[in-house]
């Protein structure tokens, strides 16, 4: 007699990972778009008022700014999804985590983040506070991956528009005469 062991999750577990993991998503979203809005609206504003233009104040501004969307996304998500029905709610987690466009565009903001988090203090050793240069330029590193998808979406659907109208890319014909073979492997001429 073989016990399989049973995983000790309760279908109102799932629900509960699915919903937050909706809302996680949400933060991240709101993250990513006010990442990418920041820094040029703290510059513009800046510039407007006539005020001293820093790098260092120009990361703190775009990471306060992230974090804020982070908090928006987050209160959205949560003003979306408070009502929907398990089964719903289930149903848009795997909506979502089956999107090959959201995961690229998670991953590119993610691997923006590194990378911004590691060079921005690099670059401006030392024009920056080390907090502003990390979080800033995960900020900025976000953004930038999150705008690098978009870019890069637009250049597939750009590409995609001038196939041919049944959108199958055109098959060339092979240089050297293939022989027929009929289904029982013998040859036919």
């Amino acid at each position: 007699m073989s016990t399989q062991p049973t995983l000790p999750i309760s279908p109102d577990s799932q629900v509960q990972a699915a919903r937050e993991s909706l809302l996680k998503q949400s933060a991240f979203r709101g993250f990513q778009y006010a990442s990418i809005a920041s820094a040029p609206a703290y510059i513009i504003l800046t510039l407007v008022r006539r005020r001293p233009l820093t790098v260092n104040s120009t990361l703190a501004a775009t990471w306060m700014g992230g974090l804020t969307g982070a908090a928006a996304g987050y209160g959205m998500g949560h003003w979306n999804y408070k009502d929907l029905q398990d089964v719903k709610v289930t149903e848009a987690w795997a909506m979502l985590a089956y999107n090959r466009q959201q995961v690229r565009l998670n991953d590119y903001s993610t691997v923006g983040a590194v990378v911004g988090a590691l060079l921005t203090p690099a670059v401006f050793y030392k024009r920056v506070r080390l907090p502003h240069g990390v979080l800033g330029g995960a900020a900025l590193g976000a953004g930038a991956g999150a705008i690098t998808h978009y870019w890069q979406g637009a250049q597939e659907y750009r590409s995609i528009s001038n196939l041919p109208k049944d959108h199958s890319p055109p098959i060339a014909k092979p240089a050297v005469a293939v022989p027929a073979t009929s289904v029982s492997g013998e040859r036919t001429s």
